[in-house]
Parts: structure tokens; C-alpha cells; sequence
């Protein structure tokens, strides 16, 4: 099942920025609206897999960044990273992105990824279905709370 939504073919150039760096929490999370992707499709609550996406990079970014308690995590936090491994591993192979990124002349062993650009859909079309339809249902049940993971939404 998907979103009753057809986004615009968009185009991503990879680039280096200063922003959503491993320190800039406030930046990713930007990213995310409100319900954290959440979304009710007649009764029914989903959450889109985009912003379960960003939710795992988020987790990873936050276990970079959280000093290690004595090199050791908790057992939901080792769960919670395999989940997120494997889920990713596996949507990355779902969108199966063939766009070609360059080798290193030298020895063609590494890449250089940044200033490629990559086909993908207008995810700003994503986020206002996404925060419009959140809007719709938190006024009929203000009761119900979005999350993923620790952050409940606003």
C-alpha cells in the first residue's frame, strides 16, 4: 500500500554541506513533520516509510554522537540498530538507485559521490500530505500520540 500521492519526478545533487552534520540534531530534525510521518488513511495509521527511514538515521546518528556508557549499549538500543540495519539495507535495495557515480582516476577503487545528481520524487509533496492529513486526524483525536521511537510529536 502507498500514499494516495503521485510526486513530481525531482533531481538531488549530492553535495557536502555544513548542515545535518553528526552534531546538528535541530537540522535533521527538520526534516521530519510533526507526526514523525504518521499518517490515517480512513481509520487506519501508517507511517511513511521515508520518515521511518530518517527515523533509523537519526537512531544512528544519535549512538554516534551519545557517549558509549563504559562501551556498552542497552540491549533495545543493539535491537533497535539491527532493526534499522537491516530495514535500511533493504530499502535501499527496494529503490535500487542506478544512477552511475565516478571512480577515482588514480586506481578506480573509490568514489567520488559528491555533484552527482539522482533521480527521485518531490519528498516536500511527501511531507505536506503527511503534515495536512496529520492536521485532519489530531483535530478528531487529540488523544492520540505519534511516535517513533522517544520523540513524541508537538
Amino acid at each position: 500500500m502507498a500514499l494516495p500521492l503521485h510526486p513530481r519526478p525531482a533531481a538531488l545533487t549530492v553535495e557536502d554541506s555544513e548542515r545535518y552534520s553528526l552534531e546538528d540534531i535541530e537540522d535533521w530534525e527538520s526534516i521530519v513533520p510533526d507526526s514523525h510521518g504518521f499518517v490515517r488513511l480512513d481509520d487506519t495509521f501508517y507511517v511513511v516509510s521515508m520518515y521511518h527511514q530518517m527515523h533509523c538515521l537519526m537512531s544512528f546518528q544519535h549512538l554516534v554522537m551519545t557517549p558509549a556508557n563504559n562501551g556498552t549499549m542497552s540491549s533495545h538500543a543493539i535491537m533497535h540498530a539491527k532493526h534499522c540495519l537491516s530495514y535500511l539495507r533493504q530499502m535501499v535495495l527496494c529503490q535500487a538507485d542506478i544512477t552511475l557515480e565516478e571512480t577515482f582516476p588514480e586506481d578506480a577503487r573509490g568514489l567520488w559521490s559528491w555533484g552527482i545528481t539522482h533521480e527521485c520524487h518531490d519528498w516536500t509533496e511527501v511531507r505536506e500530505f503527511a503534515t495536512n492529513n496529520y492536521v485532519g486526524w489530531m483535530e478528531e483525536d487529540k488523544d492520540y500520540v505519534a511516535t517513533i521511537g522517544d520523540k513524541k510529536p508537538e
